[in-house]
Formats: C-alpha cells, structure tokens, sequence
C-alpha cells in the first residue's frame, strides 16, 4: 500500500499580525484590571448612543434611502455649486448637504449608495468623503453649544468653524480632472421600507457599538493613565460626543476648551471614522479621508480660536 503523506500548514504570522496580537493581549489584561472603570466609560458611551445619537441617526437613515430612490436630478443648483467649488460631482450634492446638516454618518451612506447604483466613480467618493462627514447642525446647535456651553451663539460658531474648515480643505484637495464624469444623474432605484428599517437598524447598531467601544478606550486610558488632560485628549480624537462632554469640565482654560471642542467636531474622532468605514464597500479606501479630517480639525481649532477671542 502506498503511504498517505500528510502536510502540515506551518501558519506564517507577519510582523503586523504579531503586533496587534500582542497590543490585543495587553488591552485584555489591562481591561481585567480596570473592569470597573471600563465599565463605567462604556456605560457612558451606550447611554449617549442611545439616547441622543441613534434617536437622531436612524429616522435620518431612512429618509436618505427614500431621497436616493427618487434620483434627485444632479444638475441641481446646489449641484453645481459643489461642482464649481469643491469640483465634485453633482450627483454628490445631497450627500454634501445631508452629511453637514443632518450629520455624520448620513452623508457617508447617501454617497456610497450613489457608488453602489453607479452614479459616481470609486475616484469621486474617495475624495468626496472628507467633506461630508461632519457632526449635524442641531448637535452642534443644542447639544454642545446651549446644553454644555450654555449658548446658541457659542453652537454657531462651532458648527461654522466645522464648515469653512471643511470648505478650505475641501478646495484644497479640490479634483483638477477635467474628465467627463458618470452620466447616472438620472438612476432609480426601487425603495422598500422593510429592507431599509433594517439595514438602518443593523448600522444604528454598528455605530452605538463604536461609540461604546471608544469611550471604553477612554475609560482605559483615563484609568491607567490618572490625568484629565491627557484622558480628554484622547477622548477628543477617539469619541467626539464624550470628548465635548469632557471638554467642559474645566481641564483647560476657556479659550483653549473651546477651540479643542472644535478640534474634536471638525475632526470627528476615530469612532466616527469607523462608522464611516462600515458604510463604504471594502474596495474603497480612507487614506485621504483621515487626511482631510485632520486638517478639518486643526483649521477648525484655529478659526474658533480666533471667533472665541473676538466674540
């Protein structure tokens, strides 16, 4: 009889594997030792989730499915002025509008069912994602300026700082292709209310599950580390609705609070981030995208700087 050779796989591990094996062993025992604190701060980021955000988020979700079934014309006057300034495509102007007024992550979802339909290029979303992710006008408005600032004049200029650092970086990494862009201004799609209030439902889910997990992160880091400084300078570029929050509880000076407030808005947090990711097919990359935001959140800090000390 011949003999049957067997093989034995020999699993290869690259240096990166090694490494977010080894950070992910060191996160489980730090969790074990700091369970109580981690508890608290996830507690935290499930209450805010779930009581402000997804409230807001969800109905949101489905009206953008509705507003995408009708095929919004694209050579729409706001479509042509997002085509003019920022030189994006105009199909991409309810995206624009809905990412900046209703909040993140509507303009993700709104922008990448575009892609899916073949309304825009895989080129055009990708750097289209930087300018329309951003906290809503009513968050910003209410809850950050009148509910922890204690002033509606204190929301506007926030939110306006978030948008005309949005508009630079948007004109800066404004497309020069002259190119003739996709013609699906047009394309329809069937709307079916029961698919909609569940693929709504599973992503309300995936964002409370980011925002618990970051503001766990936190609460880990606020536990080990034991300084509040450095605990809301991480909650500012992990979570940015615990890091308003934080931001209020007088680590820094006025001035500074509220420039980091709007640091962390312009920004976003990598929460948000991750949201935006699980909206968008995997062939789509981020790269430019955390880019942008970077550079949102460090114009923002200096224009509301400047907006603090005159107003």
């Amino acid at each position: 009889m011949t003999g049957i050779k067997t093989c034995e796989r020999k699993i290869r591990r690259t240096p990166r594997a090694t490494i977010f094996g080894i950070i992910a062993l060191a996160l489980l025992i730090l969790a074990l030792l700091y369970s109580e604190s981690l508890k608290e701060w996830a507690l935290s980021g499930l209450r805010l989730a779930g009581l402000s955000v997804i409230p807001s988020v969800f109905p949101f979700m489905i009206m953008s499915d509705i507003l995408v079934s009708l095929g919004i014309p694209g050579q729409s006057f706001f479509g042509r002025i997002i085509k003019k300034v920022l030189g994006l495509s105009p199909r991409l102007a309810l995206a624009v509008l809905c990412g900046n007024i209703c909040g993140f992550p509507i303009g993700v979802k709104i922008a990448a069912e575009e892609y899916r339909l073949g309304a825009i290029s895989k080129e055009e979303l990708e750097g289209a994602l930087g300018v329309l992710n951003n906290p809503s006008l009513a968050f910003v408005i209410s809850v950050v300026g009148l509910g922890i600032w204690g002033s509606i004049k204190a929301g506007a200029m926030l939110y306006l700082s978030v948008v005309i650092a949005t508009l630079i970086v948007g004109c800066l990494f404004k497309s020069r292709d002259k190119k003739c862009e996709f013609s699906g201004y047009n394309i329809r799609q069937s709307f079916s209310l029961s698919e909609s209030i569940k693929t709504s439902g599973f992503a309300s889910i995936g964002i409370a599950s980011y925002m618990t997990f970051f503001s766990a992160l936190t609460g880990l880091a606020s536990g080990i580390i034991k300084n509040r400084r450095i605990t809301v300078l991480f909650a500012t570029l992990s979570e940015v609705g615990l890091a308003t929050s934080l931001l209020s509880c007088g680590a820094f000076s006025e001035r500074v609070s509220f420039a980091l407030t709007a640091l962390a808005l312009g920004f976003s947090g990598m929460s948000v981030h991750m949201q935006a990711k699980m909206m968008l097919p995997k062939e789509i990359s981020m790269r430019k995208y955390y880019l942008m935001k970077a550079l949102e959140g460090g114009i923002a800090f200096g224009i509301s700087f400047i907006f603090f000390l005159l107003f």
